[in-house]
């Protein structure tokens, strides 16, 4: 996996797709069609294509690994609150900011289920919620996720924190 995640942060998004077409192979044979590692590299495969801006094409995949990280491990787990916030950022990239505002609080119940209210995981899922109303001109929503984001990392790393101002900046813009 980490050789696709190279080949795709260096833009050479074909190749990894290339490695990644090879992975899900091996793996379907070996392990099956619905196996955590398949959800992976469909996870991974939407990404390339995310990043390259087929996002039409990322949603497809992502979707199956949604399908399959739903069937084995449920809605209360890690992965599948990723995925989910995997898929509300396509959705934002592409600007259905309601689809991706399902997702996003999609992944935000599943964290807080998860992890509890105080985890940094959930400091990230109030900030793509807040950018989604931010997107949407909703600024009182988006300023209430921002500010719930800005307070948990505030909690989690200290006032005087290089990402708490970059932060700062994003809520006052």
């Amino acid at each position: 996996m980490l050789l696709d995640q190279c080949l795709s942060s260096q833009g050479q998004y074909e190749k990894a797709l290339e490695y990644l077409q090879k992975r899900l192979d091996i793996v379907r044979k070996i392990d099956g069609a619905e196996h955590p590692d398949v959800a992976s590299t469909y996870n991974q495969i939407g990404l390339v294509y995310n990043s390259q801006g087929k996002y039409e094409k990322a949603l497809e995949y992502l979707q199956k690994s949604l399908d399959i990280a739903r069937k084995i491990y449920g809605e209360e787990h890690a992965y599948t609150a990723t995925t989910y916030n995997n898929i509300g950022n396509v959705y934002h990239s592409l600007r259905k900011n309601e689809k991706a505002l399902e997702y996003y609080q999609k992944s935000l119940d599943s964290k807080i289920k998860i992890y509890g209210e105080e985890h940094p995981y959930i400091a990230s899922s109030y900030y793509n919620i807040g950018n989604v109303y931010h997107s949407l001109r909703k600024n009182e929503k988006a300023l209430e996720y921002l500010q719930k984001s800005l307070d948990s990392r505030i909690k989690m790393l200290g006032e005087e924190h290089p990402q708490i101002a970059t932060h700062l900046t994003i809520i006052l813009d």
